[in-house]
């Protein structure tokens, strides 16, 4: 995989802006400033369009996490293709025609899911057509006619959920009013420990599914009243209407008269997990609205830990009480004011009570999933940054002894198989003895069967290998990974003790000097003094004190 190939092509390609992690930061900000000009005049006119009387932070607990996603995107792109003008050159391209109606998305979830499953090439020329009209460089010589094909989502349920809700739907028979309501079964085990401490029922609130509407040009005809100042938010104000799901307009009396069918079940207190779903957010504005207390949790890694990770604040933001895998306040995000918000617990779903690991050899190597389309800013890798450390990790197993070579289980996390096959080629034709495989199935199958799991990206992955005691390092490029610096004390001694790389270079010298010996290495690990304080903060397996904290909010 030689990337120095693009040299040739260096007077025709520019470089991707967000490789330069300042200008990410830059560009956060500046999104999060755009959002806060504009929900206001958004919020009052979408409260006009449904007759309702809703407050802004109503209208945040189930818009703003859409709201920074789609403006981010946007934006991205608008920066690109603003770039290619200082190449002063005059372009002429094909564009596809997509009418709004045929590519607006049910809700929030349906957005994230469908252009990045099946259709993410023509969701980004769907957004690229609609900016090229702002940019009198670009001619567009034709548009060629384009229909989303909108698969069907399947949500899976647990064999646990079906019969917590079927007992749950006999109690709400007889009894109506709660202490607390769960929205989600976040672990099944200690949920029903918490419930047993609370001397409550263990309760799930089964949602209603989503109405779908059909889209209605004439509710769309308006722009975003707010003070611009420049030519991308004169196309937000123009644009932006016309790209809201269809929940919140077409489908928003329809969907919230649903809900309010359920106002007769009342809790003090309702447990969730943060998501997408937008008919979910609907529901917890409503009982926000109502007085109700919403408690959420941390659901996966680079919380604590990113320099820059919207998700982190937008969900602090909507909940009254955020419980952590372990770190507090001192640890969240510079432009953050929920310090009272943080609460420290534990990891529940971070690997497994009882982990036995089999006798073996393998090397597992862990490859983010990346997507070709643009998310929203974050301190990760970007997308030609992604190729780039696809070749640190074929240099890697290249460097590797041929004996340690022949144990490598290369393990790629695409949903999408097409993705899977093109970036899995230069390793199937060059390392024939590594196996390769693209799973969704759960990584402790791996881990029960590793001799060390190398982890090339930040996420909840290297986390789970940690808390089930199996030998592992993490390998990421720190130009492209960006944590705080209140991470910095734990990072610097973790790359000291090995359990760090940032080259290929480094970690391949250790894998081939250390690979008999790693067990008694991880061992010492194991007894390491900071290595522990760094699990205690991000991978707590202190019960008790998830138990306790949460029974205190409750008793308030």
């Amino acid at each position: 995989m030689d990337f120095d190939k693009f040299i040739e092509h260096k007077n025709k390609i520019l470089n991707y802006p967000y490789d330069d992690v300042n200008l990410k930061k830059i560009h956060n900000q500046y999104i999060h400033a755009l959002y806060e000009r504009i929900e206001k005049p958004l919020f009052l006119k979408l409260n006009e369009i449904n007759k309702v009387d809703r407050n802004i932070k109503y209208w945040r607990l189930i818009l703003k996490s859409y709201l920074i996603n789609i403006l981010s995107e946007l934006y991205e792109k608008w920066v690109c293709i603003q770039n290619t003008k200082k190449l002063n050159k005059k372009f002429v391209t094909n564009s596809l025609y997509l009418n709004f109606e045929d590519f607006i998305f049910n809700d929030h979830y349906e957005y994230d899911e469908i252009k990045d499953r099946y259709q993410v090439n023509i969701w980004d020329h769907f957004c690229y057509s609609l900016i090229l009209k702002e940019f009198t460089h670009i001619k567009i010589k034709s548009q060629i006619s384009k229909k989303i094909n909108n698969k069907e989502l399947k949500n899976t349920q647990s064999k646990y959920k079906k019969y917590i809700d079927l007992i749950s739907q006999i109690i709400f028979l007889f009894k109506k009013n709660f202490k607390i309501l769960f929205l989600d079964i976040y672990n099944i085990r200690h949920d029903i420990v918490l419930s047993t401490k609370l001397k409550k029922p263990y309760i799930h609130l089964k949602l209603p599914n989503i109405i779908k509407a059909s889209y209605n040009k004439s509710l769309r005809d308006w722009n975003i009243e707010f003070k611009k100042k420049n030519k991308f938010e004169n196309f937000i104000s123009k644009n932006l209407p016309k790209l809201l799901p269809l929940i919140f307009i077409e489908g928003f009396n329809k969907n919230l008269k649903k809900i309010q069918n359920l106002n007769k079940i009342k809790s003090k207190y309702y447990f969730y997990i943060p998501s997408i779903n937008s008919l979910k957010n609907i529901f917890l504005a409503e009982k926000y609205r109502t007085g109700s207390k919403l408690i959420t949790t941390q659901h996966g890694g680079n919380y604590g830990q990113l320099e820059i990770y919207p998700n982190e604040n937008l969900e602090i933001d909507n909940s009254d009480y955020f419980l952590t895998f372990g770190w507090n306040s001192k640890f969240r995000l510079n432009n953050s004011d929920h310090k009272n918000k943080i609460i420290p617990t534990s990891a529940l779903n971070l690997g497994k009570d009882s982990f036995s690991r089999k006798k073996s050899s393998n090397i597992i190597i862990i490859v983010n999933g990346f997507r070709y389309g643009f998310q929203h800013y974050q301190s990760i890798p970007s997308i030609s940054q992604n190729y780039k450390q696809l070749n640190e990790i074929y240099n890697l197993i290249n460097n590797l002894k041929p004996e340690l070579k022949k144990k490598v289980i290369l393990k790629f996390r695409f949903k999408d198989e097409i993705l899977f096959k093109k970036f899995s080629f230069p390793f199937r034709k060059n390392f024939k003895e590594i196996k390769i495989i693209n799973t969704e199935k759960s990584v402790f199958e791996l881990f029960q069967n590793a001799k060390l799991v190398v982890t090339t990206y930040s996420g909840t992955a290297y986390l789970e290998a940690i808390r089930c005691d199996i030998p592992s390092v993490v390998f990421w490029n720190k130009k492209f990974t960006v944590f705080r610096k209140t991470n910095d004390k734990y990072f610097n001694h973790l790359k000291k003790k090995n359990f760090l790389h940032y080259d290929y270079s480094s970690l391949s010298k250790f894998i081939n000097s250390e690979s008999k010996f790693i067990d008694i290495w991880w061992t010492k690990m194991q007894k390491d003094k900071l290595f522990n304080k760094f699990k205690l903060n991000f991978i707590s397996d202190d019960y008790e004190r998830y138990y306790k904290q949460f029974m205190k909010i409750i008793k308030n």
